[in-house]
C-alpha cells in the first residue's frame, strides 16, 4: 500500500513493507497500542509470522485463552485498523492509549451482551435465583470477582458492598499480579475480607462465583493449587469472624463485581464509581435491584 501524503510517510510508512502483520502488530504505533492495553503484551516476529496462523493459534484450545481474552484480541485488532484508516483518510490524531481503552470498552460491551442474552437459560447447581438477591435487613452483601489476563500475568479484582435495598455502600476495584485464574479469584475473596475489616462491617455475606474456592474454604482438606494456599490461609483466619459467611453464586448473580474486575484489569475504573457509576455499571445495579425478591439471603 502506498502512502498518500508526506505526513503519513513520516509517521506510518517507509520503514517496513506494509504487511498485515506489520500494520496490526509491529508498526511503532500499533506496538504502543498493544503494550498500553490491559494485556500489556509485546509481540515478537516468532509469535506472529502470518496473521491467519496467529489467529488460528489464538482460537485453539491449546492456547489457554478464554472467550473474554479472544474478544479483547479481536477488538484491539479492529480498532488498530480502524484508527489507522482514520489517520490516513481523515487526518485524525493517533493516540495509542485511547485506542486501547476503546477496544477494552467495546469488548466488555460485547461480552456483557452475550451474558445478558444467555442468562435466561442458565441454571445453578445450588438452586439459587438466577439474579442477585439482596441480604436481609441489617446485613451487607459483598460480591467479589476477578478477571485474569494470561498474556501479561496480571489480573483485576472487583469488590462491591450492598445493603438490603440494593444500594452500593462501598467497594473497590484494583489491578493485581496473579499467575492463574484461580489465584485471581482467591485474591478477590481475600480483598472482600479486607473490606470487612477495613470498613468495620459486623454482619456480612461474601459471594463468589468460584465454587472450587468456596468449597475449599469450608473443607478441612484444602485441595487447591499450592500457589493459592497462602491466600486461602489468610481467608481461613478471617473466616473466624462470627457473623461473616461465604456463598457460591452463579456468574449471573455476580455481574457487578465482574464489571469492576474487568475495568480494573483495563485500568479504567473511575475513582468515584460508588457515587457516580458509569452507565454500563448503573444498568447492572438497576437490573439487580429489580431482580427476584422471592428469596432473601
Amino acid at each position: 500500500m502506498e502512502a498518500s501524503s508526506s505526513r503519513e510517510d513520516k509517521t506510518l510508512y517507509m520503514k517496513e513493507i506494509e504487511t498485515p502483520e506489520h500494520i496490526l502488530f509491529f508498526c511503532e504505533w500499533a506496538a504502543l497500542v498493544w503494550f498500553s492495553s490491559h494485556l500489556g503484551v509485546k509481540w515478537s516476529r516468532s509469535m506472529v509470522r502470518r496473521i491467519d496462523d496467529w489467529w488460528m493459534s489464538m482460537l485453539s484450545d491449546s492456547s489457554g485463552l478464554d472467550d473474554d481474552m479472544r474478544s479483547h484480541l479481536a477488538f484491539l485488532c479492529w480498532n488498530i485498523w480502524k484508527d489507522r484508516c482514520s489517520f490516513i483518510y481523515q487526518n485524525s490524531q493517533l493516540d495509542p492509549i485511547s485506542t486501547s481503552l476503546r477496544s477494552n470498552l467495546a469488548a466488555m460491551e460485547f461480552l456483557s451482551s452475550l451474558q445478558s442474552n444467555s442468562s435466561s437459560s442458565m441454571t445453578l447447581e445450588n438452586g439459587n435465583s438466577l439474579c442477585w438477591v439482596p441480604p436481609s435487613k441489617g446485613k451487607l452483601k459483598i460480591n467479589c470477582d476477578g478477571a485474569y489476563a494470561d498474556l501479561g500475568k496480571v489480573a483485576g479484582v472487583g469488590v462491591i458492598v450492598r445493603n438490603c435495598m440494593g444500594d452500593v455502600v462501598d467497594g473497590f476495584s484494583r489491578r493485581v499480579k496473579a499467575c492463574s485464574p484461580l489465584m485471581t479469584e482467591a485474591l478477590a475473596i481475600e480483598a472482600a475480607m479486607e473490606c470487612v475489616e477495613n470498613f468495620g462491617i459486623d454482619v456480612a455475606i461474601i459471594e463468589s462465583d468460584c465454587q472450587v474456592l468456596i468449597n475449599a474454604i469450608y473443607s478441612e482438606a484444602k485441595e487447591v493449587d499450592w500457589k493459592c494456599s497462602a491466600i486461602i490461609s489468610n481467608i481461613d483466619l478471617a473466616k473466624r469472624l462470627p457473623d461473616v459467611s461465604f456463598n457460591f453464586v452463579g456468574r449471573c448473580c455476580n455481574k457487578a463485581a465482574d464489571w469492576l474486575a474487568k475495568v480494573a484489569l483495563g485500568r479504567m475504573c473511575p475513582v468515584d464509581w460508588v457515587c457516580a457509576p458509569l452507565s454500563s455499571l448503573a444498568r447492572i445495579l438497576a437490573s439487580d435491584k429489580l431482580g427476584d425478591r422471592a428469596g432473601i439471603a
